[in-house]
């Protein structure tokens, strides 16, 4: 395949244009909610305008029993360097939760400039069943898909069947807790209450919550070949979020934000990483910002014409090309 062989391609996009599994609960938390199971088709239904602001922990179980129902849901997310204008990653996502369907597409660094481009457009379309890959400046495979069956994503080493169809930024959502920070400290014997930051306070658009290593480091942009190879200690360490709510919205979230915090979180886990990925996360900021108006998300199944046969060669297209 010109420029990149299937086992690259796949190996740097599996695993950040997939997120990792909610709760073992089956409730996105982690924990019983009791709530009805009725299923809106567009998140700011499930809030109303003239609610006021819950204590944090409620919000943040508000903003995920939303976020899990949702039918129709849509998100931008931006990687960058901190005292750099442009973002050197970006991504356009849009999602069904309930029926795992999602529709990314990615834009990242070159790893070679290319006829004075830098940068390289990923594309998928996923269902809990069927996965689809798309790539720019493809050569002879331009404009055509990949079916990711098992054949091909056994390259990667990955086994796309068991991961849930989610994309990072939700899934960070549905997963996280809430950190230390957004709770009253503890009166000190005889003293009088210490009482959190006003910012914290339950008044504000703004709550903190953990995260574990790994979503963190998929939402800075790191390649899945990389995140297979990493010290497991990553795993184990809680990274803080940054979640602020849509005004009128106060249980629905707007934006999600990770900063330079998450490499001294990662340090304090006692993984190892090297060199070249400790400098990125201390200098990057990423946040993804969800869309409030959409409509409900459906899976499309490329064109039979737009499909690479299987084990096609660098030199086969799919047959659209061919006309």
């Amino acid at each position: 395949m010109p420029g990149f062989p299937v086992r690259a391609v796949l190996g740097a996009t599996v695993l950040v244009l997939v997120a990792a599994c909610t709760g073992e609960s089956g409730d996105p938390s982690g924990e019983p909610s009791g709530e009805p199971s009725s299923k809106p088709t567009r998140r700011q239904s499930t809030a109303s305008p003239s609610e006021s602001p819950k204590p944090p922990r409620q919000r943040l179980r508000a903003a995920q029993l939303a976020l899990s129902r949702t039918t129709g849901g849509a998100y931008d997310l931006a990687v960058g360097i901190r005292g750099v204008d442009d973002p050197f990653l970006t991504e356009k996502g849009r999602f069904d939760v309930v029926h795992e369907v999602l529709e990314v597409e990615r834009t990242v660094p070159r790893p070679e400039p290319k006829d004075g481009q830098d940068s390289l457009v990923f594309r998928m379309r996923s269902s809990a069943e069927a996965r689809f890959l798309q790539m720019d400046d493809w050569g002879a495979w331009e404009g055509c898909w990949i079916d990711m069956d098992s054949e091909l994503t056994s390259l990667a080493g990955v086994d796309l069947s068991a991961i849930p169809n989610i994309a990072v930024p939700v899934s960070l959502v549905l997963d996280a807790k809430l950190a230390p920070q957004n709770r009253p400290a503890l009166a000190p014997p005889g003293g009088t209450p210490s009482i959190v930051p006003a910012a914290s306070t339950p008044a504000v658009d703004e709550i903190t919550v953990l995260t574990d290593g790994l979503t963190a480091l998929q939402m800075f942009g790191v390649s899945g070949s990389v995140l297979l190879d990493l010290d497991p200690a990553v795993a184990r360490a809680r990274v803080p979020v940054s979640v602020s709510f849509f005004e009128r919205y106060p249980d629905i979230v707007q934006h999600v934000r990770i900063d330079g915090a998450a490499a001294e979180a990662l340090r304090d886990s006692g993984a190892e990483l090297d060199r070249q990925l400790t400098t990125l996360v201390r200098s990057a900021l990423t946040g993804a910002t969800f869309h409030q108006d959409v409509i409900p998300v459906e899976f499309v199944r490329p064109a039979p014409d737009r499909l690479l046969p299987a084990g096609a060669t660098r030199d086969q297209t799919c047959p659209a090309n061919l006309d």
